[in-house]
């Protein structure tokens, strides 16, 4: 029994404040060739389930003073078998209809909070699988590794278990290591002349703009992928500062603000906290100013301002915004930002043919409106975009394409160019 960190204090915090469904609760569909299979991949995840202490972890708040996480010591998957009416849609539309997380919530008090429903699809002659994760225990990277133990054990290559890195250690560690104060000062530095909210077409949050969420994804042109990858090595920044000051000159252009702010996700994973299963992530403000600085001095600047804020990466988002000028209780951004190295690869750590799983269909939310994730996969480069329904999350594909491009052909022509002078 432990504290909750700062990330799942606000996701606690958006859960119980939701009217209804989860912002936070992710889902993704599987099909599989008969029960059999369907039932070896259940009991795969069971088994990484027993090992990792974060995925038995159930949460209390009731009665206490301050809210409190508790791994049990068995978590049995909850499985329900459903059965649907064939005139309402095929069974794949029906389980994605019923476990909508718009409309569905889960206990979160009853562990695991990875949730399975399955349907027998007599039609098509599959089994479908639908999977919800909570994300009060875990981020991206804790659902590619959950994957990759599931695929090993599927797939009979998993080697022998080394202990598994309990979550209460990331919760350990950010206590040592945050200091209020430094951080206080750090973020007033950053933002405490900024009064103006940052609020890409005028949008506040998923729940306030009460729209559906939309997703798009594409690969960014290899051309231009190379260009920011030798631009990054040439000035000796990281490509997520290049990447960092594009998204601030959409936002720039979409807010029509000479400053934005917009959150920046940071994975929390350093040191003994790197092979830790669960929500290590923290979002963070990041400040970006369209102004005269030469668009080389504006991406060594942020490099710099990357370097700084990992000395407070575990820093309550409250905090952060309190150093801010703008009015208390009023957000200061509702733009987001992740830029995170990944794979695009079959969920299941399997490649998919005729007896292996497929999947239909994967979504993770957010209570931001507006986000942008760029996913470096090692060679290429990608955008995933997330936006309610009333803007087209293909123009953020393009307002983030001109950007980049803009400041390659400035590091290349003319690296002084002032940053408001980019298209």
């Amino acid at each position: 029994i432990y504290a909750l960190s700062p990330l799942q204090d606000g996701i606690l915090f958006h859960h119980l404040m939701a009217d209804e469904g989860d912002p936070y609760l992710s889902a993704k569909q599987v099909a599989f060739p008969d029960r059999a299979s369907l039932d070896a991949y259940l009991a795969a995840v069971q088994q990484v389930v027993d090992r990792h202490d974060i995925l038995r972890t159930a949460f209390a708040w009731e009665a206490l003073s301050t809210p409190a996480q508790v791994v049990w010591r068995r978590a049995p998957l909850v499985l329900k078998k459903m059965d649907f009416d064939p005139e309402a849609g095929t069974v794949a539309e029906q389980l994605e209809r019923r476990f909508d997380p718009r409309l569905h919530r889960i206990d979160l008090t009853q562990a695991p909070l990875i949730r399975h429903a399955i349907a027998h699809d007599a039609a098509n002659g599959v089994w479908w699988l639908h999977e919800m994760q909570h994300h009060l225990i875990c981020d991206h990277i804790t659902l590619e590794r959950l994957s990759a133990e599931v695929g090993s054990i599927l797939a009979g290559t998993a080697d022998a278990p080394q202990p598994a890195r309990p979550f209460r250690e990331l919760v350990a560690h950010t206590m040592q290591v945050a200091n209020t104060d430094a951080a206080r000062r750090f973020f007033k530095n950053m933002l405490s002349d900024v009064s103006a909210p940052s609020l890409p077409f005028g949008l506040v949050d998923v729940d306030r703009a009460a729209g559906d969420v939309q997703e798009a994804f594409c690969l960014l042109p290899e051309e231009l992928t190379s260009a920011l990858r030798a631009a990054a090595r040439r000035i000796s920044v990281s490509l997520a500062s290049i990447c960092h000051v594009a998204w601030g000159l959409a936002l720039g252009r979409i807010t029509e603000h000479a400053t934005v702010v917009f959150g920046s996700v940071f994975s929390g994973r350093v040191g003994s906290a790197d092979a830790v299963m669960g929500p290590c992530l923290n979002t963070l403000p990041i400040r970006v100013d369209v102004d005269a600085t030469g668009a080389q001095a504006c991406v060594q600047s942020m490099h710099a301002k990357l370097a700084a804020i990992m000395r407070h990466e575990h820093t309550p988002l409250s905090v952060a915004l309190a150093c801010s000028g703008a009015d208390a209780g009023e957000p200061l951004f509702s733009g987001l930002l992740n830029y995170r190295h990944t794979t695009i690869e079959h969920p299941l750590g399997l490649v998919p043919d005729g007896g292996h799983p497929l999947i239909r269909s994967a979504s993770e939310r957010t209570t931001y409106p507006v986000v942008m994730c760029v996913e470096d996969l090692g060679t290429e480069l990608a955008l995933t975009a997330q936006t309610v329904t009333s803007i087209d999350p293909r123009r953020l594909f393009a307002l983030m394409h001109t950007a980049l491009t803009s400041l390659v052909q400035a590091r290349e022509s003319s690296p002084a160019e002032p940053v408001t002078e980019l298209d």
